[in-house]
């Protein structure tokens, strides 16, 4: 399409604007087509504007070689520089059409241009942009606009308006109508832009510079109206915030200590408040002091930290940062308070922080005393925050956002009903991703939720809640209007605009390729220097990609877990060979250790899990497992503490590791075990969830029947001895062992990263590990009886008789080598011969030996992982003998 004067004339806007030629026309009876040639022949020449879509005197004040040019004659009217030139040179026609801003939004218009389909932005948006309820600027949201206009719905359903855009520019900017967010008077548009739980890890090397890039991008839309907040868990014990350590960071930090190259990234991304996470905890409050505060080396946090139902007075390292709630939050850096204050153009909006109430039993607070007592109490812990939000209300601010870091979105989500003048909820701690329809997401990843959750408040008004998932890679986007009593108005929230926005590179490109700040990339690249040093000492190799991702870890049985809780189990055992159950808890494994193959052209392995990838800096080959892999794994480094329990107890201990999982909670008490097995029904009460938990020995046999059908069996006060994390022996996560009496402790010293280390080294160094993760309907030593059936003490099934099923159970407690009746369908057995060979694997693809009768025998050299199932693929029909029908292969 070429575009001419007619297309930028609107008879009705010209002759309301041009009385003389209305009058003119309408004396002498003349067409419409008056006006028109009017405008060709002189009105262009003396600067009067065809319609909205083009302003001559905007575009003249935006760009003065064009001024230049029409003063000198070289061209002939601004109009026709912006048709023959200047929408080729991304200039912007008038204040509705922001060409950046329609190409930072929208990257296929940029690629449809890059390959020719559209000479300009602006083509595109005429012809195809407008009709799809494309944005063009701040100043017209078509999404809006609809919204707020139901007769112009109608009149485009009809037919009699081609799109939103058309009717603004045609009808609806002559009669008032209010086309975006901000435009009505007195009220205020937003741009929040969040995040949480950075907790930052080896990837955030790459992550966080990219993060830089996306949220200046996004702020560069809107570079007066952003706020950009953080609900906590802003840093994490890792190999990242180790390496703050390192003398060499000394120019980059002022002084070298852990730590602060995560809080150096936070100053230079922007961060205006936050609120405390229970990671900030993890190494005590001497250590938050260390952070936040400002010494003559150090700068500290450029920010105060938040939280309305911690009291820090009773601790002697935080008590003295401490500062009045309700102040400017530029004014008190290195500070705490329950509450701050930001000034955005003059509309003032009031920050409250809150924290987990089970801050006490996940992290380390020391002397801070944590609201409400009762962690389950959500009145209570709403009572704890109202009074920091009354407090702004009084000093006249009529806009409230809570910083809430409460681990469970569904307690942000439920807090919101309960709270009174807060419109919007940061959540954090959960990692949840939520998004809608319009976001783009980085390979692998898919949407827990909806962006934003709307929820109305205890005083009756729309409050919104917003999560992103951690680690730097989202940027949390709400841009929401404010009515002149400060109400957030529902129809400004664009799914288009709003939601999270990847850090990835495409997000970079996305979001308008803007550079990264330079502070974000010296400090990633110093601690890359230091992290880089510790990839190149190596422990093992894997076959298979470790699955310590966050949903699995704290919801089921991973390849991941059984590593490392039958490593704790070795380790142990050297010092005290009695020991014969390991129990640790997920929320203790903070990474997977492999790689996900990510988004490139049409790669069809994208979204694959993989094993550890070769760094060529480090001399490290692919599936090398480093120290490197194994700190960013075990963050905590917990140590090893050895403990006798008896049967009732070790059911206590399994029984608080599940209850509180349900759908969608991903609670980090979830255990992860070696040395035993475990049946347990989620949808049970919370303390009568396990059926059944079986002792193992190495080679998964059952040596012991602890619980069967939900009851202690045999002497409920033999004992065992086990071996589980200090973290948790001191009660951490809520476990119950500190309550238990003649424990007979034993605090190894050991750590979690050794142990791992020494037992990859043993047993994977010339052999790798191969063991797959497999779904939950397959896991053994955890089994959850809402996906599979009840295995741990009950044996092999022998009543499946589908192709492609696996039977799966214990095969100990008889002679070795034997022959195991397994399978009857049709008259036919199948049966197995297997020989234990703990951790080893011969896949078998047809049967040793076939009988006459129909049956047929093989041997089996091993089993997988000690679990009592042994996973030989079997492939292909038993032929048909006589007598006897075709029986289908299975997997045992």
């Amino acid at each position: 399409m070429t575009f001419n004067l007619a297309d930028f004339f609107d008879t009705s806007f010209y002759l309301d604007r041009n009385s003389e030629v209305a009058n003119f026309t309408r004396i002498f009876r003349l067409n419409n087509n008056t006006a028109f040639q009017h405008f060709r022949r002189s009105g262009q020449f003396q600067r009067r504007d065809p319609s909205v879509l083009f302003n001559n005197d905007f575009y003249l004040q935006q760009y003065s070689d064009v001024r230049q040019a029409v003063n000198e004659g070289k061209i002939k009217s601004p109009l026709q520089h912006f048709i023959n030139f200047g929408q080729f040179e991304n200039r912007d026609p008038s204040p509705l059409f922001n060409t950046n801003f329609y190409l930072q939004r929208h990257a296929d218009v940029r690629q449809a241009i890059a390959e020719g389909k559209f000479r300009s932005a602006f083509q595109h948006f005429i012809e195809i942009g407008q009709f799809q309820n494309l944005q063009p600027s701040t100043l017209f949201n078509p999404n809006y606009y609809l919204q707020l206009n139901p007769d112009v719905r109608q009149e485009i359903a009809q037919g009699r308006s081609k799109s939103a855009f058309q009717h603004y520019v045609q009808v609806g900017a002559t009669q008032g109508r209010f086309a975006a967010p901000g435009t009505k008077p007195g009220s205020f548009v937003l741009q929040l832009l969040h995040a949480s739980d950075f907790e930052a890890g080896v990837p955030a090397l790459d992550d966080a510079p990219r993060f830089s890039s996306v949220l200046n991008g996004l702020r560069a839309q809107y570079p007066n109206q952003t706020l950009t907040l953080s609900s906590g868990d802003n840093y994490i014990p890792s190999p990242f915030f180790a390496a703050s350590s390192d003398p060499s960071l000394r120019p980059v930090l002022g002084r070298e200590n852990i730590g602060r190259g995560d809080i150096a990234i936070l100053n230079a991304l922007g961060i205006q408040a936050s609120a405390f996470g229970n990671h900030e905890f993890d190494q005590g409050t001497n250590q938050v002091r260390v952070l936040i505060a400002r010494d003559r080396e150090y700068t500290g946090t450029a920010f105060p930290y938040l939280s309305a139902n911690l009291d820090f007075s009773p601790d002697a390292n935080l008590r003295d940062l401490v500062v009045a709630d309700g102040r400017e939050a530029n004014t008190i850096p290195n500070s705490i308070a329950k509450s701050t204050v930001i000034n955005l153009g003059g509309e003032r909006f009031g920050i409250v922080g809150a924290t987990t109430p089970t801050l006490r039993s996940i992290s380390s607070p020391g002397d801070v005393r944590v609201l409400p007592p009762n962690p389950q109490d959500l009145d209570a812990l709403a009572a704890s925050i109202q009074p920091s939000v009354d407090a702004l209300t009084a000093q006249g601010i009529n806009k409230v956002i809570l910083l809430a870091h409460m681990q469970q979105l569904d307690i942000e989500v439920n807090l919101a009903s309960r709270l009174r003048n807060v419109d919007i909820i940061v959540a954090g701690g959960s990692h949840t991703l939520t998004a809608d329809e319009s976001d783009r997401l980085r390979v692998g990843d898919t949407p827990a939720g909806v962006y934003p959750i709307i929820r109305t408040s205890a005083n009756g008004e729309p409050i919104a809640v917003v999560n992103t998932a951690a680690n730097y890679r989202y940027v949390g986007r709400l841009v929401a209007e404010f009515d002149p009593q400060g109400r957030i108005v529902p129809a400004s929230l664009d799914p288009i605009i709003n939601g999270a926005y990847a850090t990835d590179d495409r997000g970079v490109a996305d979001t308008g390729n803007f550079a990264p700040d330079p502070r974000v990339v010296q400090v990633t690249q110093a601690l890359r220097n230091v992290i880089v040093t510790k990839d190149r000492q190596n422990f093992g190799r894997t076959n298979v990609y470790l699955n310590g991702e966050r949903n699995s870890v704290r919801t089921e049985e991973t390849n991941l877990g059984n590593l490392t809780a039958d490593a704790n189990l070795a380790a142990v055992r050297r010092i005290d060979p009695s020991v014969v159950i390991s129990i640790k808890n997920g929320g203790g494994i903070r990474e997977s250790i492999g790689a996900v193959i990510g988004a490139g052209g049409n790669d069809p392995n994208a979204g694959q899990k993989i094993p550890p990838v070769a760094n060529p800096a480090a001399g490290k080959q692919a599936g090398q497992i480093s120290q490197l892999d194994i700190e960013n794994s075990l963050r905590f480094n917990n140590q090893l503490t050895i403990l006798t329990l008896t049967a009732q107890q070790l059911k206590q201990v399994i029984e608080h590791g599940v209850a509180d999982t349900a759908p969608g909670r991903t609670p980090g008490r979830f255990p992860q075990v070696g040395g035993m097995a475990f049946s347990f029904d989620p949808n049970r009460p919370a303390s009568d969830r396990v059926v059944s938990i079986a002792l193992k020995d190495s080679n998964g046999r059952t040596t012991d029947t602890i619980v069967q059908n939900g009851q202690v069996v045999g002497d409920p006060n033999r004992t065992f001895r086990i071996v589980t994390l200090n973290f948790l022996a001191g009660g951490g996560d809520g476990y119950p062992f500190a309550t238990f009496s003649a424990t007979n402790r034993v605090d190894t010293g050991i750590g979690e990263q050794q142990a791992l280390q020494d037992f990859l080294s043993a047993n994977f160094n010339a052999t790798p590990y191969n063991f797959p993760d497999v779904g939950v309907a397959e896991d053994t030593r955890i089994q959850n009886l809402a996906a599979r059936s009840d295995s741990v003490i009950a044996g092999i099934s022998r009543t499946s008789s589908r192709v492609g099923d696996i039977l799966s159970g214990d095969i100990g407690n008889v002679p070795n080598p034997i022959d195991t009746d397994i399978l009857t369908a049709g008259g036919v057995k199948a049966s197995i011969r297997e020989t234990l060979s703990p951790l080893s694997f011969v896949p078998i693809s047809t049967p040793a030996s076939m009988s006459a009768t129909g049956g047929f025998s093989l041997d089996l050299n091993g089993m997988v992982n000690g679990d009592g199932m042994a996973l030989a693929k079997l492939s292909g029909e038993i032929a048909s003998l006589p007598g006897a029908p075709t029986l289908p292969f299975f997997s045992n």
